[in-house]
C-alpha cells in the first residue's frame, strides 16, 4: 500500500459485505504486506499495481512510481473521488 499517510493503516484491512451482493460471502480479511510512503518499497516487486486516487493525482503517482515497476507489471487505475475511500 503506497501512501501518504501510512500510520493510518493497519496490517490488516476487513471488507464488510452486510447489506451487498456479496453478503453471502461473510466478512473479507485481507493482509498488506508492505505499508508505505516510499514508492519503492511497494513497488519494486509488485505484479499488479492499481492506482486508487482522484483523477488529478494520477500522473504525479506514475511519475513517483516510475523508476521502481518492474517489466511485464501490470499498472492500472480504479477512479477515486477526493477522499471519498477514507
Amino acid at each position: 500500500m503506497l501512501t501518504r499517510r501510512p500510520e493510518n493503516w493497519k496490517q490488516e484491512i476487513t471488507g464488510y459485505t452486510k447489506g451487498s451482493d456479496w453478503e453471502y460471502k461473510g466478512i473479507m480479511k485481507g493482509r498488506l504486506n508492505v505499508v508505505s510512503s516510499n514508492a519503492q518499497e511497494v513497488v519494486q516487486d509488485a505484479d499488479v499495481i492499481i492506482i486508487c486516487s482522484p483523477a488529478h493525482t494520477k500522473n504525479d503517482i506514475l511519475m513517483q512510481i516510475k523508476p521502481y515497476v518492474k517489466t511485464g507489471a501490470m499498472v492500472g487505475s480504479i477512479y477515486g473521488q477526493g477522499a471519498f475511500d477514507w
